[in-house]
């Protein structure tokens, strides 16, 4: 019987308010057990869906496992089918973790820059998003109390802003529950239920007995209840069910003295129920009470060794000891009542009723939280190594799940259950110190190898050895990887090769790392490990980088194939990164590093697409300038911080400066260099940057030789780095040094002989450099030829070479052989449209030193509506949108817009990039936009 909301009119108006305020926020719900919170979680749920709103209802149940509460109230939103929406990108296959049915992710097999947590997180924002849609929606939890830590930490980070949708949460106050709870309450409004007054028992205890109750037996009720009114319910039906009121004049008044004391009139309700069901009916009830709160009734079954408990259950339900949920589930009718049932149990009948459930799961075949409870039972029976090898095996569905700290706790509990040397502890002890890898947390890998170590036997604490020796490659200790590994095994494995050839490569043994690497590869073959393989390979070419590219290249090259033919996503995206490390540096391509960004999101390791992503926008500044890729700065600076990852966000901030500096925002740019200057510890960064704004304040005043000056400074600062920074700011140094100072020789020949020429803008500068030189000399055909040389070596990289080039026009005109009109003239019609308000200008104060006439400000900019104008699109790439949209090929854009292939290519790529689209086919969905 449901009874109308009673006492809870201002809560639930608090409520309803937070649900409809902006922008979404969280609230927690608290009171103590039986104070009424799912009641008016109920209350709220009804009142938003019939205002049309989506509600996402979940619940934790005590023992349930990793997200549990969100998976119960996303299954129903989210079918499988969802996962195929474009909206959600790459996070489907992270939200397989949580979703049954969905696509999977590859197992979790190396750590990514961030937290699983925060990646899980992310894809659960993007997804209440879709969800959602134009509709209103809530997410609620219930029983937070007894969530797990992962599931908290999730929700932690939802609270603290990343929420599209209003939360409301709801978690007993009585108890003690998980720290990371307090950390959920912190990002969270409070809402506290307490007891019902006296005047609100009397109205439920009416609303529950279909009649007015007399006021002793209010008075008794209010006392015995505390004012819960889940306790007052419950009684109420007692006292009527019982006998113990009678009806006189349309109230229930007592008949007799009305005396008990709660719980132990609850208690006895419940037992009266039980003791009334048949004997396997009973036996039924009771079993499922040592099974937990949340149950699939085929799992109770299977615990019972009843076949067909379909006719048992149904009697339970109607003696209001359960009440039915989904198609599989089975809930406790009220939180106490399994707790009522247990205490009723003697020790003797509790130890025998679990000897015997022992015994009827034996060879069942057990998943996810049944697991732990089949592991729970079994310790209760003494049976310690059947714990500890369920316990394994549940910690083993925690990793592949990503959930690290679910799975670090619970193979904590196995290693309690097992005997030291055996075999068991030693598999035990290598999945911990996986977990712990995976989690970065080093300094308690090698603590708990230290502590496990002198009790294995020789096999065991070999393989441990190996985990630690993996550890510290991860951490960069060197010498304490190399100890670890004199005393793994199997010493000639593939794994064990690939990471002495780390260990190697980190004491700069470059020889030895070769050697050992193309040893792992031949050993890696012959075992059928092909991760060992790619790790050889990828040490191969980080070596090779420098001395052999073409070596270099090949081995990422068959990184790349071995990890695509064995699924191995991470090592495929970490070769394929590889690959767009060259082909950037190179002939400027960034096909592959999209494809490795798509692939690393894909894979959830959102840390990884974020680095490439920056990669993008670093290689997006050469093609279309600071200004255009300042909104995907932004959003990447804005992304790093929600992926809690500092040096990322530090390092978006850097180019979100420059974009607001060559747009005219000095003050942003400022303030955002301020905020990067905190955030970025290394002061040789800090003063290269300080420098880099001074030198083009300098040249944009047309002080050429104040800014070679400051970027003297700037390279100064980079030599004193240990890091090889090949960025365009030594193309820049050397080039604008040699304009003002020719017959200084010195920064060209430091940048001909430097690594720096990796980077193709350095190459060019270097061609451009030699042809102010040959200008210089009189060899007006050779500084032609230079020049058109270093045009070619940056076709597609508009922006760059028009830079460079400027930079080689001083006052007099143009220090190589080109026309410094034509060039300016071009400058003008590329940087008007892309809002390079600084470059404009001084394009337009050059042509007038040089006595040129100037042209009239464009107006295409104005063609580029404010919605794609905010995302940097150039007037060009409106109209190269509008024929994609149209269904036009790349080959069909060159043609019409009389530029190249390539160009058109590139055109296509920015628009993607700018506006987060996948696929050209999503970018006609931006059309809408272009309407007046």
């Amino acid at each position: 019987m449901t009874t109308r909301l009673v006492g809870r009119t201002d809560e639930l108006s608090a409520l309803l308010a937070h649900t409809a305020s902006e922008p979404p926020g969280a609230v927690l719900v608290t009171g103590e057990a039986g104070v009424g919170k799912t009641r008016l979680l109920d209350e709220l749920a009804d009142r938003l869906r019939g205002a049309a709103a989506i509600v996402l209802r979940g619940s934790a149940v005590e023992g349930g496992g990793p997200y549990r509460p969100l998976v119960r109230a996303l299954v129903g939103a989210a079918p499988p089918s969802l996962a195929g929406s474009p909206s959600l990108g790459p996070h489907a296959a992270v939200l397989a973790r949580l979703l049954p049915g969905w696509p999977p992710l590859p197992p979790v097999r190396a750590a990514d820059l961030v937290d699983p947590v925060v990646v899980l997180g992310e894809a659960v924002r993007v997804l209440l998003q879709v969800i959602a849609g134009e509709r209103r929606a809530v997410l609620m939890l219930d029983d937070l109390h007894w969530a797990d830590r992962d599931t908290l930490d999730l929700l932690a980070y939802l609270c603290a802003g990343a929420a599209p949708v209003p939360l409301v949460l709801a978690a007993r106050d009585d108890e003690r529950g998980p720290a990371e709870l307090v950390t959920v309450g912190r990002h969270a409004g409070r809402q506290l239920l307490r007891p019902l007054d006296e005047a609100g028992v009397a109205v439920l205890a009416a609303e529950r007995a279909g009649a007015p109750v007399a006021p002793e037996t209010v008075a008794y009720l209010f006392a015995a209840s505390g004012g819960l009114p889940l306790l007052v319910a419950e009684l109420t039906a007692g006292l009527v069910q019982s006998g113990g009121l009678r009806r006189e004049g349309g109230v229930w008044r007592p008949d007799g003295p009305v005396q008990a004391r709660v719980p132990g009139a609850f208690t006895r309700l419940v037992a009266g129920r039980v003791r009334g069901l048949a004997t396997p009916v009973r036996v039924l009830v009771r079993t499922a009470a040592l099974l937990g709160d949340d149950l699939d009734w085929r799992f109770v079954a299977t615990a019972t060794a009843q076949d067909d408990p379909a006719a048992g259950l149904r009697a339970a339900v109607d003696a209001g000891l359960f009440r039915t949920g989904d198609t599989d589930a089975l809930r406790w009718r009220h939180a106490l009542t399994r707790a009522a049932v247990l205490e009723d149990l003697t020790p003797p009948e509790r130890a025998e009723l679990t000897r015997q459930t022992v015994s009827h799961l034996k060879d069942a075949a057990l998943t996810g939280a049944q697991r732990a409870v089949a592991a729970d039972l079994c310790a209760r029976a003494g049976e310690r190594s059947r714990a500890a090898g369920l316990l394994l095996d549940h910690g083993r569905e925690h990793l592949a799940a990503g959930a690290l700290v679910a799975a670090g706790d619970v193979l904590a509990s196995a290693a309690a259950f097992v005997d030291d040397g055996t075999e068991q502890a030693a598999e035990v002890a290598v999945e911990r110190l996986r977990v712990l890898g995976l989690r970065a947390l080093t300094d308690d890998a090698l603590a708990l190898g230290e502590q496990v170590l002198p009790g294995l036997p020789v096999d065991g604490a070999a393989r441990i050895r190996l985990q630690l020796a993996r550890a510290c490659v991860a951490a960069e200790r060197w010498e304490a990887a190399g100890l670890h590994l004199a005393a793994a095994a199997p010493a000639g494995s593939a794994e064990h090769l690939a990471l002495a050839a780390n260990v190697a490569l980190g004491r700069h043994d470059v020889d030895g790392a070769l050697r050992l690497a193309a040893d792992a590869v031949a050993a890696g073959r012959r075992e059928g490990t092909p991760e060992a393989v790619c790790e050889a390979l990828e040490i191969t070419g980080r070596v090779r980088r420098s001395s052999d590219a073409a070596a270099s290249r090949a081995a990422f090259t068959e990184a790349a194939r071995l990890a695509a033919e064995h699924r191995l996503v991470p090592w495929q995206v970490r070769a394929l990164a590889e690959l767009a490390t060259h082909d950037v540096y190179g002939a400027g391509d960034l096909g592959r590093l999209r494809e490795a960004r798509q692939l690393a999101a894909g894979a959830g390791m959102p840390g990884t697409a974020l680095i490439m992503e920056l990669q993008l926008v670093a290689a997006g500044t050469s093609i279309d300038g600071h200004v255009a890729t300042l909104p995907l700065a932004r959003r990447c600076a804005d992304t790093a911080t929600r992926l809690r990852l500092p040096g990322p966000a530090a390092h978006a901030l850097v180019f979100v400066a420059r974009g607001q500096y060559w747009g005219g925002d000095t003050a942003g740019a400022s303030a955002t260099l301020e905020e990067y200057l905190r955030q970025s510890p290394d002061p040789i960064a800090a003063e290269s940057a300080r420098a880099a704004y001074r030198c083009w304040d300098a040249w944009l005043s047309h002080d050429g030789r104040r800014a070679a000056g400051e970027l003297s400074r700037t390279v100064q600062a980079l030599r004193a780095s240990a890091v090889s920074r090949p960025a365009p700011l030594w193309g820049y140094w050397a080039l604008l040094s040699t304009v003002v100072h020719p017959d200084d020789p010195a920064p060209l020949a430091e940048l001909r002989g430097s690594d720096a020429l990796v980077q193709v803008a350095n190459r060019a500068a270097l061609q451009y450099g030699d042809a102010v030189l040959a200008a210089r000399a009189g060899a007006r055909e050779r500084s032609r030829g230079l020049v058109e040389a270093a045009d070619a070596s940056l076709a597609g990289h508009n922006h760059e070479r028009l830079f460079l080039r400027s930079l080689m026009i001083g006052p007099d005109g143009a220090a190589a052989a080109f026309d410094a009109e034509v060039l300016l003239r071009e400058a003008l019609t590329r940087w008007e449209p892309a809002g390079e308000v600084r470059l404009v200008r001084w394009c337009r104060e050059r042509l007038r030193m040089l006595g040129l006439p100037v042209p009239r400000p464009a107006r295409d900019r104005a063609t580029v509506p404010p919605r794609l104008r905010a995302l940097g699109v150039t007037g060009r790439e409106l109209e190269v949108l509008r024929l994609v949209a149209g269904g036009a090929t790349n080959v069909d854009i060159a043609a019409r817009l009389h530029v190249s292939t390539r160009t058109a290519e590139t055109h296509v790529s920015s628009l993607l990039a700018k506006t987060g689209s996948t696929a050209r086919a999503e970018l006609a969905g931006w059309l809408p936009v272009l309407a007046p």
